[in-house]
């Protein structure tokens, strides 16, 4: 053996890692893995009979393509008309802030404070609205007697 480490951990007991290491080895035991040697074809989904030589595993072109040069010159012109109709379908704009429009428009502390205060305020309103609304068609509901509580 040339390994190091296992020499060295054979010295040391460790009761926690041993139970571990039992386990470990367990495992590998009841699991042994068989070599294969079937040849499988992950692109076809088949498995291949009698092969003889290195063609039989070679895939079957569907069909020639001698016009290659004219079918990529035409795919090229195909996406340049593309382009062509996007550029002016959606020419593309540079959006440009102006540092005065934010300067002007900046909040102090305070104004930001009343504002949070008006938030507030707003949606404790609402929240009591909603409370009364809910309110009172319980009400109609136990005044017609589909509630009874």
């Amino acid at each position: 053996m040339n390994n190091i480490f296992l020499q060295k951990s054979k010295e040391k007991y460790n009761p926690d890692i041993a139970q571990k290491k039992n386990n470990l080895d367990k495992t590998r035991k009841e699991n042994i893995f068989k070599k294969n040697t079937i040849v499988y074809n992950s692109i076809t989904n088949q498995i291949p009979e009698n092969i003889m030589s290195h063609k039989d595993l070679e895939l079957e072109k569907d069909c020639v393509l001698n016009n290659i040069n004219q079918l990529i010159a035409k795919k090229t012109k195909e996406r340049n008309d593309l382009e062509e109709e996007f550029k002016h379908k959606n020419p593309k704009q540079k959006i440009v802030m102006n540092d005065n429009t934010i300067n002007n428009n900046s909040l102090t502390f305070n104004d930001m404070k009343k504002i949070q205060s008006e938030y507030i305020i707003d949606h404790n309103k609402k929240i009591e609205t909603n409370k009364y609304k809910y309110d009172h068609i319980m009400k109609n509901l136990k005044d017609l007697g589909i509630i009874n509580n």
